[in-house]
């Protein structure tokens, strides 16, 4: 990468809105909070690629915090994952202006002239709207968000680990129920989803929405909170192939028509194509370019990075590897 003019000594992030997709609120209930307690090989470097064609732009309710010792918040931004592990963003003053990557062994790693920098002093991107994932206890944990309803009671979201992956389902009787290869699968070690201001947004089939819920992930692709209704009633589940697949009768049914889980002026990932006319989360400048945070599938992980040049430029192994197929963080 091309050393810029000058240096980036701060960086304001704001939220830019823009005309949004036909989707409509659910008219199923957005109540989230329930009074209820009750027990339930390396690419070659980018030649005559078009720059990065997105709007720059922010989101308010996310900011950037400077990390003490290497200790990361609880409430970081979670931006991919290596071998099972979390990869979070973060970003770094550097030579010509200050560059998006990823956090590695508590230091923040990115590419930059051909070669994978590491400092110890950066900062990474929070969240202050307290979405969280919470481990199962006694009951149903306050503020769970409540899915859906059977005839046999309410359903809330969860998730779970099986198959090698995280997958979203809905909590009934004491366990998490997913969909899984064709099955439903009930499993006895899960957690729950709290994410207080959220919402129920119906969306056409494959799309996803800025400030869509993760928390699911198989195969290196993100999985998102969704619900549909189907025979006795709302089920949660998760995004997969642009269907909502949930368990239900011992079987994994896939549907069409679908809630999304929504944040109010949250992010999401899009792919690099479906993004370049939303409003991306800037994280950096060099030069006259502006840099967004971006992320990309490289050696079995999922890894952020920054966009350059129409490229995703991460860094790994002591090098900077620049990525055609990337998805961009965007807040609109």
């Amino acid at each position: 990468m091309k050393r810029g003019m000058s240096i980036l000594l701060a960086l304001t992030v704001c939220l830019g809105f823009a005309a949004m997709p036909a989707w409509a609120e659910s008219p199923w209930s957005t109540v989230n909070e329930s009074p209820w307690q009750k027990n339930a090989a390396p690419p070659p470097p980018p030649t005559l690629v078009k720059p990065w064609q997105g709007r720059p732009g922010g989101a308010a309710p996310y900011s950037w915090v400077t990390v003490r010792e290497g200790r990361i918040p609880a409430s970081a931004v979670q931006g991919g994952q290596d071998q099972g592990a979390p990869i979070y963003i973060c970003r770094a003053q550097y030579q010509n202006g200050i560059h998006a990557g990823k956090v590695v062994n508590r230091r923040c790693n990115f590419g930059w002239g051909g070669r994978e920098v590491v400092l110890n002093d950066y900062q990474v991107l929070v969240e202050r709207q307290g979405v969280r994932w919470v481990a199962q206890g006694q009951g149903v944990p306050r503020g769970a968000v409540l899915a859906g309803r059977v005839p046999g009671g309410d359903l809330y979201v969860c998730r779970a680990s099986h198959g090698g992956g995280t997958h979203i389902g809905k909590l009934f009787n004491g366990k998490c129920n997913i969909g899984w290869g064709g099955q439903e699968v009930s499993l006895g070690v899960y957690q729950v989803l709290i994410a207080p201001g959220s919402r129920w947004l119906r969306v056409p089939p494959g799309q996803i929405p800025a400030g869509a819920v993760g928390g699911g992930l198989a195969d290196n692709t993100e999985m998102y909170v969704c619900r549909g209704f189907y025979n006795d009633g709302q089920h949660p589940g998760k995004t997969w192939q642009g269907r909502c697949n949930i368990g239900w009768g011992g079987q994994e049914v896939a549907l069409t028509h679908y809630d999304v889980l929504v944040k109010p002026n949250g992010l999401s990932w899009l792919p690099a194509g479906q993004a370049a006319n939303r409003r991306c989360l800037t994280a950096g400048q060099a030069g006259q370019e502006t840099q967004c945070v971006c992320r990309a599938n490289f050696r079995g992980g999922v890894h952020p990075g920054k966009t350059w040049h129409g490229r995703c430029n991460i860094g790994w192994g002591g090098q900077e590897f620049p990525l055609g197929d990337y998805e961009v963080l965007v807040t609109d």
